[in-house]
């Protein structure tokens, strides 16, 4: 009896045809599990870039929007970022170390220094040092343009009205670390014993 050879052919074609299918589809699975990976450290953070090639150090970042953060250094250097790549460096003209940066809106920003200075970031560039009266800075936060607040080394809360600061309270003797807020009435430091501070307007 003679057997047809055409449908183990067919069979063979449609297994290989298959076989095929399916390794172009694990091929583009692992093309693109390859592409995510190199844009994507996990859970939605992408891979980290060299913003500050020349002193990789640095000491804060603030963003008032997808589109626009600024960055400052130890050696008193700011960047901006616009949404997909850094700008800078540029000089804040600190005479020691710039401690912190907050951007309430992408046209204000304060940045402040360790020996009591400050500057504004108008839009499109920043204003020249100026004193804050306070000599130890080391935190600022700013809400609203125009509203800022500010912890020294001491304890010390000053606020900034977009003109001038002004000294409002002693919080403790020393140990104060960081200060955030979230509306021009409500602000919380933290100090290094463990304590902390909340300004409510």
């Amino acid at each position: 009896m003679l057997v047809s050879s055409r449908p183990r052919r067919s069979a063979a074609l449609l297994v290989a045809a298959g076989l095929a299918l399916v390794a172009s589809s694990v091929g583009t699975t692992t093309a693109s599990a390859a592409t995510s990976a190199a844009s994507s450290v996990g859970r939605g953070w992408g891979q980290p870039v060299d913003y500050d090639p020349v002193t990789g150090d640095p000491g804060s970042v603030s963003c008032a929007s997808p589109s626009f953060c600024v960055a400052i250094d130890g050696p008193e250097n700011a960047f901006t970022f616009d949404g997909s790549s850094w700008s800078g460096p540029t000089p804040l003209g600190f005479t020691q170390l710039a401690m912190q940066v907050s951007c309430a809106t992408a046209s204000f920003c304060v940045a402040i220094g360790y020996e009591g200075t400050y500057a504004v970031w108008e839009g499109s560039s920043w204003s020249a040092p100026k004193p804050t009266g306070d000599r130890a800075l080391i935190s600022v936060s700013c809400p609203a343009v125009d509203r800022c607040a500010a912890l020294d080394q001491i304890g010390g809360a000053t606020a900034f009205d977009g003109t001038s600061w002004t000294p409002v309270a002693h919080l403790r003797a020393g140990g104060a670390e960081q200060l955030s807020c979230a509306t021009p009435t409500f602000c919380m430091a933290v100090f290094a014993s463990g304590y902390s501070a909340v300004f409510d307007g």
